[in-house]
């Protein structure tokens, strides 16, 4: 298979030839996506249908593991053109609301939780948890977090009885819930290849690859540019409003019924004017603690969203031989972009890999801080 081949596995068999290509996967979005453009002039049926079980690879490896969601057949007399959209399997859990789901008792685990909803809808995923719950599954629950120490151990934390009772409410999204609680952990939800959805801290995997925009310079692989320094959704004091989950904090007798109501988290960042405020209640019951790590996650997002660089460059793998992945890191160097030139080791945040007739082959890349989504970022606030 050629390292630029498009191709879409259904029922086995494998199709390629297409005109026109995009497919995206994001360190902010639960699902991937593709969409698939082909031409004939033969007038033949699409050999597939809606929601047929997918595959799409990227060169010679596999992108996504999904569905055929749509499908659109259009022509003339003369050509016949063919369009495919779909997502990889977590698009039901982005899409669907939840039913009576029953209660899970504390302490569980950030894993657990999500597990008990995608069991409740169904759903053929797998919870692969790389920031450390199997540990409690082969060492038990005396000994959890041992040998973590600090930020690390706060994200292993398993939701207890005073803070959490995690029933999520019935009609309300299933996306809403789980990112609801990741958030409380600071943990990122990253869908896998396989449509599997795996629990990060988002630290990044350094890789021995660059992207480089310097006149004159033999390295330089940059074919488009974008960078962005934006203060226009950030806020220079953001205050996180919660409280506790009532039922619980009865049941664990430990909570006054001052912090019951009310628990407030407060984060300030120094690079926005101070009189720019925002005030947002918690997705979930949270305790004080929480509410502070809360509102730190949530001007650490707003600052990734707002300071971005983004490139297109030839192809869609990198320097290693391997296609573009979200979650790794590499220097960015751009001497255009800012007075003094842009020298930084980001995060690639999101790909889109892309096929147009007058284009060609080529990869999408945006680039955010590398500390951006991790809790050590948000104790230097």
């Amino acid at each position: 298979m050629s390292d630029r081949n498009v191709v879409i596995e259904v029922n086995g068999k494998q199709y390629s030839g297409f005109t026109g290509m995009n497919a995206t996967a994001s360190l902010r979005e639960l699902s991937r996506s593709f969409v698939l453009d082909a031409v004939s002039d033969s007038k033949q049926h699409v050999p597939f249908k809606r929601d047929d079980k997918c595959k799409i690879y990227i060169g010679e490896e596999k992108f996504l593991t999904g569905f055929v969601e749509e499908i659109t057949t259009s022509g003339t007399k003369s050509s016949h053109k063919i369009a495919i959209v779909g997502r990889d399997k977590l698009a039901d859990l982005v899409d669907s609301r939840i039913n009576v789901l029953g209660d899970l008792r504390p302490p569980v685990s950030l894993q657990r939780c999500i597990e008990h909803v995608i069991n409740h809808l169904g759903l053929d995923v797998k919870v692969i948890d790389d920031v450390g719950g199997e540990y409690v599954r082969f060492y038990g629950l005396e000994n959890w977090a041992t040998g973590f120490s600090g930020k690390v151990a706060r994200e292993l934390q398993l939701f207890t009885e005073a803070e959490d009772l995690a029933t999520p409410e019935p009609g309300g999204k299933a996306l809403d819930y789980v990112m609801g609680l990741a958030l409380k952990r600071h943990s990122l939800l990253v869908p896998t290849a396989n449509g599997d959805l795996m629990v990060t801290r988002a630290s990044g995997k350094e890789i021995d690859a660059a992207i480089t925009h310097i006149d004159g310079d033999d390295n330089n692989n940059v074919l488009t540019y974008t960078f962005k320094d934006s203060g226009l959704k950030r806020f220079g004091k953001y205050i996180d409003i919660s409280q506790f989950n009532i039922i619980a904090a009865n049941e664990s007798g430990s909570v006054t019924a001052g912090k019951i109501v009310d628990n407030r988290g407060i984060a300030t960042d120094e690079q926005v004017r101070q009189t720019r405020q925002l005030v947002f209640e918690s997705e979930v019951a949270s305790s004080e603690g929480e509410a502070q790590d809360r509102s730190a996650w949530e001007l650490a997002i707003r600052r990734a969203r707002g300071r971005f660089y983004q490139c297109n460059v030839d192809g869609y793998k990198n320097q290693t031989g391997k296609n573009w992945a979200v979650g790794t890191i590499l220097p960015v160097v751009d001497e255009f972009v800012v007075k003094g030139g842009l020298k930084e080791e980001m995060i690639l945040d999101k790909v889109i890999f892309s096929l147009d007739k007058d284009s060609g082959h080529s990869s999408n890349l945006r680039f955010v801080n590398r500390d951006v989504y991790q809790l050590e970022a948000i104790g230097n606030v």
